[in-house]
């Protein structure tokens, strides 16, 4: 049975929100998807997606429905930005196999799944956004 998951499902509008995506877009389908099972990993994984939600709720406030303010809304909230990407830096330190998975986890009668290659794919967007001399990005 295939949930569906509220922060997923924005971030697929967030995407069509704000840019194109790259050349050769990740699918989520075409990862591996890791289900999580231990306390400790539900937590990390929770703390990214939380970081990611806080970033996605702040922009889509600024732009009040109007979609061609997405990229000012971004450069107005950089640090929203950087601590989503901080935080996915440190879930990738402490999970690096990580990187190329969704990973799946329930917590609760909630869940999700985090696409770790989408995310990494919408913090290389960030490197077109004309603040991003302001946004702590990952070295290629």
């Amino acid at each position: 049975m295939m949930k569906i998951n509220s922060v997923f499902s924005v971030f697929f509008l967030f995407l069509l929100v704000t840019a194109g995506l790259s050349s050769s877009p990740v699918r989520a389908e075409d990862t591996k998807i890791t289900y999580l099972e231990k306390t400790e990993d539900i937590q990390d994984a929770e703390s990214l997606q939380n970081s990611f939600k806080s970033f996605l709720d702040t922009v889509v406030l600024c732009t009040n429905n109007q979609p061609e303010k997405a990229i000012d809304c971004q450069c107005e909230n950089t640090e929203s930005i950087n601590t989503f990407i901080s935080s996915y830096s440190k879930t990738l330190e402490k999970h690096p196999d990580w990187a190329q998975q969704t990973v799946d986890y329930q917590k609760g009668n909630a869940g999700a799944q985090i696409p770790f290659p989408i995310l990494m794919q919408r913090i290389n967007m960030f490197r077109d956004l004309p603040c991003a001399e302001d946004i702590d990005l990952p070295s290629e």
